[in-house]
């Protein structure tokens, strides 16, 4: 590949990003994370990475070896944006954001502050500095009212704080950086938090196991596993991609199918599932009952269809088996020993 190849870059609004196989100098934000880990593993091959997250007594184990630092972003921003002076990012990405509905329901100006605010400060950083921003966001920004898959130009209406919190923060995203990419997704995958398990972990859990659970059938999501998400907004950025963008699985499906699907690619039976709905949970704070997304725009955009539900399973069950494989191997080594 010549120098000239090798050395391009793709231009929007005064923004760029190596493409050719040129590393780019990428900024994680909120790097232990669900997203943040699978960003760090999906983009640290062939590029040059930098993480930060608040400090926290949890260690991410999986997560592997790069520059980073940690900072409380709302007290101490004007720090991070120090580093990053030096560190010249090429792309910002973020994926700090508290996702604890009860939380961001207890606490709404913390849920603002992060959700919101913060992600607006980013991104007005990245605009100055012309660097490339990431923001990803939620499907729960919509309230359901529809039984259609939801569009980018669909009116969001959120049903509680965490939704509102998310929606402020794609308005600031846009409004300080309009060349900007936001994702609206619904993600599933593996954090490894000690006794913090995601929606994933605890679902392939109780099938594997058969734990008594009930899961929601009129509770609609299109679930799309951490690492497409990853794959899939990079390449967006790499073609220009800015603005809103869907991206999630191409179908949808409610928890209690998407349960029937991973059983089936776990090898197990559904046993002591019990199909319910949102009502008889009766979670606190509300919910929107169906929020599943259209994704015909990132499929067009990007000239290939999106995964769907069974490609999630299949990615959450090999996790999954991975995982109990890795177990098994450390129980018999301290049985050995």
């Amino acid at each position: 590949m010549d120098d000239q190849k090798r050395t391009a870059r793709v231009a929007e609004n005064g923004i760029s990003v190596a493409i050719g196989g040129v590393a780019v100098r990428i900024c994680v934000i909120g790097d232990t994370g669900l997203l943040g880990q699978a960003l760090v593993r999906g983009l640290s091959t062939g590029n040059e990475l930098f993480g930060v997250s608040a400090p926290s007594p949890r260690t991410a184990a999986t997560i592997p070896d790069h520059d980073r630092a940690e900072i409380d972003l709302l007290e101490k921003a004007a720090h991070f944006f120090d580093i990053m002076d030096s560190f010249k990012p090429e792309l910002m990405i973020n994926a700090a954001a508290c996702v604890d509905i009860q939380k961001c329901e207890r606490e709404p100006d913390y849920a603002l502050r992060i959700n919101g605010t913060l992600p607006g400060q980013l991104a007005q950083y990245a605009a100055r500095k012309s660097a490339s921003f990431i923001h990803v966001s939620t499907d729960a920004v919509f309230d359901g009212a529809r039984k259609i898959s939801y569009c980018e130009d669909d009116l969001p209406n959120p049903k509680n704080q965490y939704g509102k919190s998310k929606l402020a923060g794609e308005q600031e995203v846009l409004r300080h950086h309009p060349g900007a990419l936001i994702c609206r997704t619904n993600i599933v995958g593996f954090r490894g938090w000690s006794g913090m398990p995601t929606f994933a972990e605890w679902l392939c859990d109780a099938l594997y196991y058969k734990k008594p659970i009930t899961l929601a059938d009129d509770f609609i999501t299109s679930s799309l596993h951490v690492e497409d998400l990853v794959s899939l907004s990079f390449k967006i950025i790499q073609k220009q991609g800015h603005g809103l963008f869907h991206v999630a699985t191409r179908d949808a499906a409610s928890k209690y199918q998407f349960g029937e699907v991973l059983a089936v690619e776990l090898g197990v039976p559904l046993l002591h599932v019990t199909q319910g709905s949102l009502k008889d949970l009766n979670l606190h704070p509300p919910r929107a009952g169906f929020i599943a997304l259209n994704v015909q725009k990132a499929e067009s955009f990007l000239g290939r269809k999106l995964p769907d539900t069974k490609n999630t399973a299949q990615k959450l069950a090999r996790d999954y088996k991975q995982q109990i494989g890795k177990r098994h191997h450390e129980r018999s080594e301290e049985k050995a020993a």
